[in-house]
């Protein structure tokens, strides 16, 4: 049976999630696209939060911020997630963001059926209202789960006296040759001390990021900055420096 809705699909993906996981952008978006199909709905636009942590609020993840405006004008009927830790990690904020959908007139679809049956608008029943948050304490737990074993990593790292951060951090690249692991990139340096600076002179992150971006002094492979990537790249760089003004005196 044909469905008219227009669907807009919000992906959403963690450094920590792509490196344990493999759970990429690409696959959410193949099996979203499918479900949608398979609804005979038509995908109305596609919004993404890359390396961004599902515990963050719709201040921090602009791609869903955008998802929930086009569903309140209208340009959207369906907000469609490959499951529903997508939309959060934190029961009290998933429940937030289903009731934002809701109010705007908007469903949510899951490519998990039996999650689209819980996320029906106008449900009373307190059944599905408990599974559908039973679910979501476990992703909770999930990802409290994968922080622990990373930084379990990082402590059997330090005793070793060698950094581990899994992925290389902005502002620097692996270097076997130190205790420390990394070396600096000069080139992006300058773009974290530039953004340091700018803070300090009191603008926001979303300003700061806005003014890189115009300044051409983008993320790597010439990617914006997204206001919460670049904090968590600046914080990153100065727990690295901690580190080493610490352990390698």
């Amino acid at each position: 049976m044909n469905d008219s809705r227009r669907a807009v699909i919000y992906l959403r993906v963690s450094t920590a999630e792509q490196a344990e996981r493999g759970l990429g952008l690409g696959i959410q978006l193949e099996a979203c696209r499918a479900s949608v199909a398979a609804a005979g709905a038509s995908v109305a636009a596609v919004e993404r939060d890359e390396g961004v942590s599902g515990a963050e609020g719709i201040d921090v993840r602009h791609g869903l911020a955008r998802a929930i405006d086009l569903l309140v004008q209208g340009e959207a009927d369906v907000l469609c997630v490959y499951r529903l830790d997508r939309l959060a990690r934190d029961i009290i904020l998933q429940e937030t963001i289903l009731q934002q959908v809701w109010t705007a007139g908007a469903d949510v679809w899951s490519c998990s059926a039996a999650e689209t049956e819980l996320c029906r608008a106008g449900d009373s029943d307190p059944a599905r209202t408990l599974v559908r948050q039973i679910l979501g304490a476990v992703a909770q737990y999930e990802k409290s789960m994968i922080r622990m074993r990373m930084r379990g990593g990082r402590r059997r790292a330090a005793n070793e006296r060698l950094f581990a951060g899994g992925k290389v951090p902005f502002g620097w690249e692996p270097d076997n040759s130190t205790k420390l692991g990394l070396r600096e990139m000069w080139e992006e340096q300058s773009v974290l001390q530039r953004a340091s600076r700018l803070q300090l002179e009191g603008y926001n992150w979303i300003e700061v990021a806005d003014t890189l971006n115009a300044e051409g002094a983008w993320r790597r492979g010439g990617k914006p900055w997204d206001n919460g990537v670049l904090r968590r790249a600046v914080l990153r760089d100065q727990e690295i420096r901690e580190w080493r003004a610490k352990n390698l005196r």
